[in-house]
């Protein structure tokens, strides 16, 4: 998967000596440093190789990464489906890395059948409505403590997690089409 990409901005040999602590602080007031955004987008690619594989889970914010992910980790380590689990699957096509977006998929297909009884039951939507809250879990529906705050805090169509599935369904063409109903 890794090697599929080869990314080639041009260079600077100069700031490719550096460490890339260095190139990085340099970056801001020097620039010049194509390599280093080079490294930056294979980077990003290895991140969502690593944490988003066909038949896993897809990634969230904080991965095996977090030093405190057995204790504490932030937000539960749950999806935030605002926009933040959708970013984490931007770079997916574009990066030759189209697998990788097979669990992301997989979750949106899983929480718009836990969406639709969610909705009917707390809002009365209609039975083709559904909808997930500002946050989902590996579990992929409802949690307890989510029904009990305000519903303007936790309401939360699902529309933007769809735009990129959609893309590809269609062949990576971008089009007007309504998302598909699962």
């Amino acid at each position: 998967q890794f090697s599929r990409v080869d990314l080639d901005l041009g260079s600077n040999v100069e700031q490719e000596k550096k460490d890339t602590e260095t190139r990085i602080k340099e970056f801001r007031s020097k620039g010049n440093d194509p390599g280093l955004v080079s490294n930056y987008f294979q980077f990003g690619r290895y991140l969502l190789i690593s944490s988003s594989q066909p038949g896993t889970q897809p990634a969230n914010l904080q991965g095996i990464w977090n030093p405190n992910a057995r204790q504490y980790p932030a937000w539960d380590s749950k999806y935030t489906t605002n926009i933040n689990v959708e970013m984490n699957y931007w770079p997916a096509e574009v990066a030759n890395l189209s697998e990788c977006h097979d669990p992301f998929i997989q979750m949106v297909k899983d929480v718009s059948v836990t969406g639709q009884q969610t909705a009917q039951e707390m809002y009365g939507a209609l039975a083709e409505e559904h909808l997930t809250h500002k946050n989902t879990s590996q579990a992929k529906g409802e949690r307890a403590e989510e029904r009990y705050r305000p519903a303007q805090d936790r309401l939360h169509r699902c529309t933007s997690g769809y735009h990129r599935p959609q893309t590809r369904i269609n062949g990576g063409r971008e089009e007007g089409t309504a998302p598909p109903s699962y």
